[in-house]
């Protein structure tokens, strides 16, 4: 297994500091550059700040590449509908049939370990600019059974329920944070 530390290497802190750091975060976290990160994996490019970047190791079943594809898929998908509201109806054709049918029977299951979903609508809650606390840096699949996603976070701790319950949905068995 390959360190998270080494593909999160910190970053010395520079003269100007915090707002040079904000400033970098802020441009890091728009939604159509983490768009370009979701379609165009960096694989192993460090982040640029320090202490803003955890792991979370994904457990799979034979299925790690499939299983990055479809929650890039998905969250590509969701920010490219940033600022807006689209109705149910509207998701329902833009979102993927596994996504709906895997998000119908997990919910009701998921709820106590995840997050407190009833509907979409507070899947989707998390991924509106004022509420988020992780942003897709990058992926690397490890082998065919494990992946590490990488995550910009803000938080401790990152209320990642959402993310969690994506990778589930997508075919993941298992998921834990590594810092």
């Amino acid at each position: 297994m390959i360190p998270i530390q080494s593909l999160c290497p910190k970053m010395e802190m520079e003269e100007g500091g915090l707002n040079k750091i904000d400033a970098e975060l802020d441009q890091i976290r728009q939604p159509n550059v983490e768009i370009m990160r979701l379609e165009r994996p960096r694989h192993g490019q460090i982040h640029p700040v320090e202490g803003f970047c955890s792991g979370i190791v994904v457990e799979c079943n034979g299925n790690a590449e499939q299983v990055d594809k479809k929650v890039r898929q998905i969250l590509v998908i969701v920010l490219q509908h940033h600022g807006r509201r689209p109705t149910c109806e509207e998701w329902r054709q833009l979102l993927p049939v596994w996504f709906f049918e895997g998000f119908g029977k997990l919910i009701p299951h998921a709820n106590e370990k995840y997050g407190n979903w009833q509907t979409l609508e507070d899947w989707l809650y998390w991924f509106e600019s004022e509420n988020r606390c992780w942003w897709w840096w990058d992926s690397s699949i490890l082998s065919e059974n494990e992946l590490i996603i990488e995550i910009d976070d803000q938080a401790e701790p990152i209320p990642w329920g959402d993310l969690q319950l994506l990778l589930l949905l997508s075919g993941a068995n298992k998921t834990h944070r590594e810092r």
